[in-house]
C-alpha cells in the first residue's frame, strides 16, 4: 500500500511536453472518445463504483473527495493494444461502435511519471513495484488515491500499460483538474476504418492477435 502521509510520498512533476512532442495530443479508444472532451467528460465517465487500473476508491467517492479518471495514450497504436491487447482474436462484433478519437491539449500536461526512480523507491520499499501492471485493483485504486490527494498540481498519471508496453505511454488524467483544458482534435474515426489500415496492422504485428473481418 502507499505510504500513509504525503510526508513520505516523494512526487516530482514532469512536463508532459516530454512525451507528447510539439504538437502534443492524445488517443483512447471507446465508445464516443469525441463527447469525452471538455465539459461532456463527466457524462461518459459517470460511475460511482472504480473499475480500471487508477480510478478513485469508492471509499473517497463516498466520502466526497472523488474524482473520474481519463484513460488515454500518447499514440494511435498504443490505444489499441490497450483496449484490444488482452484477447486473442479482435472480432466485428467486439469493435462494433468502438471509435479511436484524438485529444488536444489547450497547456502543457503536468504529470506524476510512475517510473520514476522516486517513486519505484518507493515501490520497491512497499513491495508494489507492479503497480502499473498488477492485476490487484484495490492496490492500484489506494495508489491513485494517494497522489492525486498529495500532489495537487498534478493534472495525472503517465506510465508503461501493461497491454501496451513499449508501444505508448499511457496516461491517466485527473477529470476534476484536467477537464478544462482538453479539446477535441478532429473527429472519431472507427478503429476498423480503411485510414487506420496501418495501425490496424501493427497491431497485429506487436501483438500476434488475430484482426478478424
Amino acid at each position: 500500500m502507499p505510504p500513509a502521509t504525503c510526508a513520505d510520498l516523494s512526487i516530482d512533476l514532469i512536463d508532459g511536453a516530454e512525451y507528447l512532442g510539439p504538437t502534443p495530443k492524445l488517443f483512447r479508444v471507446g465508445a464516443s472518445p469525441s463527447i469525452a472532451i471538455g465539459d461532456g467528460i463527466l457524462d461518459v465517465l459517470d460511475r460511482k463504483a472504480p473499475k480500471s487500473r487508477f480510478d478513485c476508491p469508492a471509499a473517497e467517492i463516498a466520502a466526497g473527495r472523488g474524482y473520474l479518471v481519463l484513460y488515454a495514450s500518447t499514440t494511435e497504436l498504443g490505444a489499441f493494444i490497450e483496449t484490444f491487447g488482452n484477447r486473442r482474436m479482435v472480432t466485428p462484433a467486439e469493435r462494433k461502435d468502438l471509435e479511436l478519437g484524438a485529444i488536444g491539449l489547450s497547456r502543457p500536461l503536468k504529470l506524476i511519471d510512475l517510473h520514476s526512480p522516486a517513486i519505484v523507491r518507493l515501490y520497491e520499499q512497499l513491495l508494489d513495484e507492479g503497480v502499473c501492471t498488477i492485476r490487484n485493483y484495490w492496490l492500484t485504486w489506494a495508489w491513485s488515491a494517494a497522489l492525486h490527494r498529495c500532489a495537487p498540481d498534478a493534472d495525472g498519471l503517465i506510465y508503461r500499460a501493461r497491454e501496451a508496453g513499449e508501444a505508448g505511454e499511457s496516461v491517466a488524467l485527473f477529470s476534476d483538474r484536467a477537464r478544462d483544458f482538453l479539446l477535441r482534435d478532429g473527429p472519431s474515426v472507427p478503429v476498423g476504418d480503411v485510414s487506420l489500415a496501418d495501425t490496424q496492422r501493427l497491431f497485429v504485428k506487436m501483438t500476434d492477435i488475430k484482426w478478424a473481418k
